[in-house]
């Protein structure tokens, strides 16, 4: 079970995870974090979460490539930049044995479980073929996601900081929603630009 919230500023995508894992029901702290940190040829921090499948975000990460990225300010060419990772990222987890998707009920593949896709400013979450923007930059996965989408959206109101916003959205999820959990490091925060 897991908790991942993020949030998309002028500048920035700060996310934070927590640290637990289930193993057969039973929950233990994981040394590792949720969230990957990539590279661009251009030396640009690209991040990939993922809640779902434990194997998904180990899954995608092994087999993704970050090409060149666009112009940060051209928000369509960063679209579709995201969505080539999207396709590639789907792509891998179709072909990894056995299979990180969902049953697809007659419609396109989709991933078992969620991807948060971060570059710079921008942010994305994928499920499928495409990288599909939150609005108004703020989004929490996994199995606290009410919670900390209540806390993001109330810390967005009053403008806080960021990095605190989101570090006290994964803790209030892992207080108030079951599933999830921090132990004494507390959660783990990732920024795209330090």
């Amino acid at each position: 079970m897991t908790v991942i919230a993020a949030i998309a500023t002028a500048d920035r995508v700060v996310m934070g995870c927590d640290t637990r894992t289930d193993y057969s029901g039973t929950g233990i702290m994981t040394v590792g974090a949720k969230i990957s940190t990539l590279y661009a040829p251009n030396g640009d921090k690209v991040l990939i979460a993922a809640a779902g499948n434990a194997a998904l975000r180990h899954v995608v990460v092994r087999g993704l490539g970050i090409g060149a990225t666009p112009d940060p300010t051209d928000i369509a060419a960063a679209d579709q930049w995201a969505d080539g990772i999207a396709v590639a990222a789907v792509d891998g987890a179709a072909e990894a044995k056995p299979a990180v998707l969902s049953q697809s009920d007659g419609y396109a593949p989709s991933l078992d479980g969620t991807l948060l896709l971060a570059w710079r400013q921008h942010l994305w979450w994928i499920s499928t073929h495409a990288a599909m923007r939150p609005h108004p930059g703020i989004i929490a996965i996994g199995s606290g996601t009410e919670v900390a989408l209540g806390s993001l959206h109330t810390a967005d109101a009053f403008d806080i900081e960021p990095t605190f916003a989101v570090d006290m959205a994964v803790r209030l999820a892992c207080r108030h929603a079951e599933g999830c959990g921090i132990d004494d490091r507390g959660p783990i925060i990732h920024s795209t630009v330090d």
